[in-house]
C-alpha cells in the first residue's frame, strides 16, 4: 500500500476518508446491531431481564473502555510508526498491547466469576436483577481473555489502514451472536430455552468465534499480528516503560470516564427498573447513531498520527481541524434520523411496559438534538490529540468537567432534589458535554497536543500485511 498522505484539500482527503471511515463504521454498526438484537430478543422476556443485562452491561463496558485506554498507547504508536515506516516497533507495539490487555482481561473474568452478585449490587438493590445480571456476568467472563487477543488485533490492523479485515471480523462475530441468541435464548435446534442465560452463552461463543477469525486469518496471511508467545516478549524494558508512559493517561482517562458513566448508572438503576429499562432500550439504540462519528474518529486518528509520524504537523493540524468541523454537520443528518425512527424501532423492540417506552422515546428525542455537540469532544480527545501525540489532556479534562462538576450535579439531582427521570439524563449531558466542548476547541486551536512520538526507522512497510 503506498503510505504517501492525501493532501489534507480536495478529493483526495475525502477519499482517503471514506475509505477509512467507511468500514471502520460499517464495524461499529455489526457489533451495534449484535447489541441491539440481543436487547430486542431479551425485551420479550420482560423489564426485569432487561434491567439485568442492562446493570451487567456496565461491567462490560467498563473493561471494553480498559481495552479501549490500553489500546490507545498502541493505535498512536502504531499509527506514527506507520507514518515513519518502522516495521519492528510496530510488532513491539503491537505485542505489548496484546499482553496488557489479556492481562486485564484475566483478572476482570477472575472477579466475574468471584464477587458476580457483588458487582451487580453496586448499581441496584432490586434482589431479582441483581440474580439476572450475576448470571450474565459469570457466564459472559468465560470469553474476556480470547476477547482480548481479537479487540487488539482489530486495532493494530486499523492503525495500518487495514479497514477490511476487522470488518469481516465483525461479520463472523455478528452472526455468531445471532444465531446462538436464537439457539439459546428460546430452545431452539433441540436446545434448553435458557432465556436470559442463553443470551450471555451467546454472547461468549462470538467472543470465541471472533478469536478463532484472528488467529485463523493472522497465519494464513502470515501478518504481523500472528506471533507466538515468545516473540510478543521480544521487546526490552526502554521500550517498555516507554510505551507505558504514553499509554497510562489515555489508560487512566478510560478508566476514569468508564468509572464515571457507571456512577452515573448507580444513579439511574436507583431510579426504579421501569425507567432503567427505558434507558437501557435507548442506550442501545442510540449506539447506532455513535457509530457514524466512531468511523470519522477513528479515520481521524489514523491520518493525524500518520502525518505527525511522518513530520508533517501542520498538514495534522488542518484534517484535525477538517473532522471537528465535519462532527457537528454530521450530527445534524445522523441527529435528525434518530428523531425520525426512534418510535418505529422502539415499536419493533415490543418493551413490556409504555412507560419504558417513553422513556427511550424522550431520551432518544433528546440526543438526536444533542449528539453532534456530544461528540466534538470525542473527536477532539480520541481523534486528534492522542493520535497527534497528546495522551494527557483527555484525563485532564474528565476530572473537570465529569468529576467536579457532572457527577455530584447528577447525584444530588437523582437522590436530593429527585428530579423526574428523563431531566436527569438530559442534565448530565449537558453538565458534561458543554465545558468539555469549549475547552477542547480552546485547546485544539493552540496546537500544543502536536507531538512527534517516533523517529523514521530503517524498516519500511509496504502494506497493512507486510
Amino acid at each position: 500500500m503506498d503510505t504517501t498522505l492525501q493532501q489534507p484539500g480536495g478529493k483526495g482527503f475525502y477519499r482517503s476518508m471514506l475509505a477509512l471511515a467507511l468500514p471502520i463504521a460499517l464495524q461499529n454498526l455489526l457489533a451495534t446491531s449484535s447489541n441491539l438484537v440481543d436487547t430486542a430478543m431479551i425485551t420479550r422476556i420482560g423489564n426485569l431481564a432487561v434491567a439485568g443485562v442492562g446493570v451487567a452491561g456496565r461491567w462490560s463496558f467498563f473493561i471494553n473502555l480498559i481495552f479501549f485506554g490500553l489500546a490507545s498507547g498502541s493505535s498512536v504508536l502504531i499509527s506514527q510508526y506507520w507514518g515513519a515506516k518502522d516495521r519492528d516497533n510496530i510488532q513491539k507495539t503491537y505485542g505489548i498491547g496484546v499482553l496488557l490487555g489479556i492481562g486485564a482481561a484475566a483478572v476482570y473474568t477472575a472477579v466475574c466469576l468471584l464477587f458476580p452478585t457483588q458487582l451487580a449490587s453496586v448499581y441496584t438493590n432490586e434482589a431479582e436483577v441483581v440474580a439476572l445480571a450475576a448470571d450474565y456476568l459469570r457466564i459472559v467472563a468465560f470469553g474476556m481473555v480470547p476477547q482480548a487477543y481479537a479487540y487488539f488485533s482489530s486495532i493494530a490492523r486499523r492503525a495500518t489502514e487495514d479497514v477490511r479485515t476487522p470488518v469481516l471480523g465483525a461479520i463472523v462475530t455478528t452472526c455468531t451472536n445471532i444465531f446462538f441468541n436464537w439457539v439459546f435464548i428460546y430452545g431452539n435446534l433441540g436446545a434448553p430455552a435458557l432465556g436470559l442465560r442463553g443470551a450471555a452463552l451467546a454472547t461468549a461463543l462470538s467472543m470465541y468465534a471472533h478469536f478463532f477469525f484472528y488467529i485463523i486469518v493472522g497465519a494464513v496471511r502470515r501478518h504481523f499480528t500472528f506471533m507466538s508467545p515468545r516473540k510478543m516478549l521480544d521487546f526490552d524494558k526502554p521500550y517498555f516503560f516507554r510505551y507505558v508512559k504514553i499509554m497510562w493517561p489515555a489508560l487512566f482517562n478510560e478508566s476514569l470516564w468508564a468509572i464515571g458513566m457507571n456512577l452515573y448508572v448507580m444513579v439511574f438503576a436507583r431510579q426504579g427498573s421501569e425507567n432503567y429499562a427505558g434507558y437501557t432500550v435507548y442506550a442501545s439504540i442510540q449506539e447506532l447513531g455513535f457509530i457514524f462519528f466512531v468511523g470519522i474518529c477513528a479515520a481521524c486518528g489514523i491520518m493525524v498520527g500518520k502525518a505527525v509520524g511522518s513530520g508533517n504537523p501542520n498538514e495534522a493540524y488542518t484534517l484535525g481541524k477538517r473532522f471537528l468541523v465535519m462532527t457537528p454537520l454530521l450530527g445534524l443528518a445522523v441527529g435528525g434520523l434518530i428523531i425520525l425512527i426512534r418510535n418505529p424501532v422502539l415499536n419493533l423492540m415490543q418493551v413490556e411496559t409504555e412507560h419504558a417506552r417513553q422513556v427511550a422515546s424522550q431520551l432518544l428525542l433528546f440526543y438526536g438534538c444533542w449528539v453532534g455537540v456530544r461528540n466534538i469532544s470525542y473527536t477532539a480527545v480520541v481523534g486528534t490529540f492522542r493520535p497527534g501525540g497528546d495522551t494527557k489532556v483527555g484525563f485532564y479534562l474528565d476530572m473537570a468537567t465529569m468529576f467536579g462538576f457532572a457527577i455530584p450535579l447528577v447525584f444530588i439531582l437523582g437522590f436530593v432534589v429527585k428530579i423526574p427521570f428523563v431531566w436527569l439524563v438530559i442534565a448530565m449531558y449537558l453538565a458534561e458535554d458543554a465545558p468539555k466542548t469549549v475547552i477542547c476547541l480552546w485547546y485544539f486551536r493552540s496546537k500544543r497536543w502536536i507531538r512527534q512520538l517516533t523517529q523514521a526507522g530503517n524498516n519500511a512497510l509496504e502494506t497493512p500485511e507486510g
